[in-house]
């Protein structure tokens, strides 16, 4: 999932589970994906569950961060395929999404019908820095993901490869490119949304990130 998908989906889990402090918990929510913008491999911000709970105990003041950081690496647990093809209505649509279409339709489908008003504390912390991550880089993708989720939507994804540092590289090019398709087909779009709808598909993923949130006895 990108970005403001996970700030979605642990919006969708905040009631559950029950962070005390909600900045922090989004912040935690969002901070994984700043592997782009430092250059760090997907494991090194990734991490395993096991981990997380390691930070949990060392770290107690910052269990809210870290609530919010297991519901990320969880919800990237989750193989959109499958619930996308298991229960969006439209086999003659689905079965031509590859997962990096799957993923930039939900999140359009997510800035369009999710609007999440609470907005990450952006503060840097000591797991921040045992990861490898630097309160300069900390700073940057906080003033990234304000630019990201309030730009107008037709600036959005085009402005998204300098928001994190990324305006070569391919595989940002490639995701901007399907977004914009999708954004100057509005039919298509417009179907793709209803499927959504129609088969509960971030209900879907909702259910299934807190059936995992639950196994972890945070």
């Amino acid at each position: 999932m990108n970005l403001y998908s996970h700030i979605v989906i642990a919006s969708k889990l905040e009631t559950q589970v029950n962070p005390a402090n909600s900045q922090e918990y989004y912040w935690g929510a969002a901070i994984p994906d700043i592997r782009y913008l430092a250059a760090m491999q997907r494991q090194q911000t990734h991490i395993p569950t096991e981990r997380i709970l390691g930070f949990v105990s060392k770290y107690p003041h910052l269990k809210s961060f870290l609530q919010g950081y297991l519901v990320h690496c969880l919800s990237d647990e989750i193989e959109l395929e499958q619930v996308f093809f298991k229960h969006f209505p439209f086999s003659i649509l689905k079965n031509k999404m590859s997962r990096q279409q799957i993923a930039v339709i939900l999140e359009l489908y997510y800035f369009e019908h999710d609007k999440v008003s609470k907005m990450p504390s952006c503060s840097h912390n000591e797991v921040l820095s045992e990861l490898g991550v630097s309160e300069s880089q900390s700073a940057k993708f906080s003033n990234s993901i304000s630019q990201y989720v309030t730009a107008p939507s037709e600036s959005r994804f085009s402005e998204l490869p300098a928001l994190i540092g990324l305006e070569n590289d391919s595989r940002i090019e490639k995701y901007v490119a399907a977004a914009n398709r999708f954004q100057k087909r509005q039919f298509l779009k417009n179907a793709l949304f209803f499927g959504i709808k129609a088969g509960k598909i971030s209900d879907q993923i909702a259910s299934m990130v807190t059936t995992l949130y639950n196994q972890c006895s945070l």
